[in-house]
């Protein structure tokens, strides 16, 4: 392990890898990431690879859209030069209701950066996805510019890129603190040592408070656990475009092997039970949290019948870090010089990932950037307003899943 560094990260998720490939290419001479495990093994493999401009569908969120944008270009990019499963089949969103088409279909079709975007009548939709039938539907609006990926494919290509342009990952390493003298960053301390450094990013997702106990840094933000499963083989059509339910729990389906990778958001447990700690590994939901999903997909069964019938083989769980605000915390820590974060990725993640790298390494590196950095500072949070993660989990936005 190197005894000093110019900037570490800590975190090798998609997020902190990223961050690292963006502070290399800007200029950055000593670049480490750590993490406890190997790039991309924690959340982001439980991702499902979906790459979207989500941020459309939400108002004021025009600084998403840009970052969204830069990510699909990065995508398309590190897939060309490695295999990460890129695939541009575009997105299908369905309608089930007039409420849904107002509030999540109609604003993607509307807006500029979605230009390509088409309204489809329930028969159009179910031209075009093999898995989707029209009953049931209200309407569907398909997205050719969206992509899917390989999630820890895609983490360890960035790691390939940052160690060709200089930059090191240290895995099976835990951080057991940051290290300050004098209000400013003097090192990381791990279970394998120390390293020297002044400048330090905290891009670790689920566990980012842990690592900031010990400098008395907290962010407002929760950790709520979402679950992706992958069905047997089913010759599924390998030019399916994703599939998107938003007002169905945010089910989600896509082609993967040949298979249907698929979730959704549940309320039964784990989903809160690491809220106010630090999440431990999971295999999945509770029996509860399981049936509650298959729920929901039965719900959806004259519309996709395919989910109730296929059997599952693999289960994936991870723990998304929501704000308040639902947008991202990047940027400096007032108070101690050195210290930048990366945190919140609001179910959004993988497909932020290489945007938020790209504005944090510009606002260390003090170059120009691609979006205004400001409106994600952890200043925005007035001090006492998010005390505790039980503050936070109580936000609209939260309660919501950012329906509000």
């Amino acid at each position: 392990m190197p005894e000093s560094a110019e900037i570490v990260v800590i975190g090798g998720g998609i997020v902190g890898v990223c961050t690292a490939l963006e502070l290399c290419r800007a200029g950055a001479k000593d670049v480490v990431v750590l993490d406890r495990g190997e790039p991309g093994a924690a959340t982001t493999q439980a991702g499902a690879g979906f790459l979207d401009l989500w941020a459309t569908t939400q108002a004021g969120a025009e600084q998403e859209v840009t970052v969204e944008e830069y990510s699909a270009d990065f995508y398309a990019e590190l897939g060309a030069q490695h295999d990460i499963d890129y695939v541009q089949r575009g997105n299908l969103w369905l309608a089930l209701s007039e409420k849904a088409w107002e509030k999540k279909l109609r604003p993607l079709l509307e807006h500029p950066a979605t230009s390509g975007a088409e309204r489809l009548t329930p028969k159009e939709a179910a031209e075009i996805c093999a898995v989707v039938e029209a009953q049931g539907l209200f309407t569907a609006v398909y997205q050719p510019r969206a992509a899917h990926i390989s999630t820890a494919a895609a983490a360890k290509a960035v790691v390939k890129e940052i160690e060709t342009s200089g930059g090191r990952f240290v895995g099976n390493r835990e951080v057991t603190g940051i290290e300050v003298v004098g209000e400013r960053i003097a090192g990381v301390t791990t279970s394998a040592g120390r390293i020297r450094t002044n400048a330090v990013v905290v891009a670790a997702g689920a566990w980012t408070n842990a690592v900031l106990e010990s400098v008395g840094v907290w962010v407002p933000m929760v950790s709520l656990a979402a679950t992706r499963f992958l069905t047997e083989p089913a010759s599924i059509p390998v030019d399916m475009p994703g599939v998107l339910a938003p007002e169905m729990s945010d089910l989600y389906v896509r082609e993967y092997g040949g298979a249907l990778s698929w979730g959704c958001l549940y309320e039964s447990s784990p989903r809160y039970d690491f809220s106010s700690g630090s999440p431990s590994a999971l295999d999945g939901p509770s029996p509860s949290g399981e049936a509650e999903m298959l729920s929901i997909a039965g719900q959806l069964g004259e519309t996709i019948p395919l989910l109730g019938v296929l059997p599952r083989v693999a289960t994936f769980t991870g723990f998304p870090a929501h704000t308040p605000d639902y947008r991202a915390v990047i940027g400096p820590v007032t108070g101690v010089e050195g210290l930048w974060l990366a945190a919140g990725d609001n179910y959004a993640g993988v497909t932020h990932g290489p945007g938020f790298g790209r504005l944090l390494a510009d606002r260390i590196m003090e170059r120009s950037s691609i979006a205004d950095v400001e409106p994600f500072s952890l200043d925005r949070f007035a001090k006492g307003l998010y005390s505790s993660s039980a503050d936070v989990l109580a936000a609209p936005l939260v309660q919501s899943a950012g329906w509000e």
